[in-house]
């Protein structure tokens, strides 16, 4: 006769190994610290973003703000900052600096134009002031920088050409590439 106890303890054993590595396969894949990150790896972080005056231009720990999430050598972000993240892992804290080149370029007279003001629609145009934002249809933004009876002056250089950017960021989470 066989004694069920003799069978049921290996089995109950080889169920919570298979459990176990289930987990293990489950964790590497959801923010595992052991993961460096590299391209294509989605990656959650957060960041606070200052110039080199040490004023503060953007952050994710505002009230309000979630973690930001993108994808690693995708071309979500600006280059240097795809470069500043790879190798990392969840839970290390870098601080870095991105020269104006490698964030958003050098200002360039080239985006900055003139429209008459009747391409733009009226509703806009009484509410014109310098220094206000716009966006045209493809989402690119632009400020005001002059306008009269006639035209608008428009710049399209993003408001940090031209800005070394620094970063402390700290890795929240990575999920691997497939």
């Amino acid at each position: 006769m066989i004694n069920p106890l003799s069978r049921s303890v290996p089995l109950r054993l080889l169920t919570l190994g298979l459990a176990l590595a289930a987990l293990t396969l489950a964790l590497a894949g959801c923010g595992s610290s052991e993961h460096a990150i590299a391209d294509g790896d989605e990656v959650t972080l957060n960041y606070v973003g200052t110039l080199d005056n040490g004023s503060e231009f953007d952050s994710s720990l505002q009230e309000g703000r979630e973690p930001f999430t993108f994808t690693v050598g995708a071309g979500q972000v600006i280059d240097g900052f795809d470069e500043a993240v790879r190798g990392m892992k969840v839970g290390e804290e870098k601080t870095f600096r991105v020269d104006a080149e490698d964030a958003y370029g050098l200002p360039t007279d080239e985006r900055i134009v003139d429209v008459p003001v009747t391409d733009l629609p009226e509703d806009l145009v009484k509410d014109l002031e310098v220094g206000m934002g716009l966006y045209n249809s493809l989402g690119q933004q632009f400020t005001v920088l002059a306008f009269t009876d006639a035209t608008v002056t428009l710049d399209g250089n993003h408001p940090l050409a031209g800005q070394a950017l620094t970063f402390a960021i700290t890795i929240m989470d990575v999920t691997p590439a497939e």
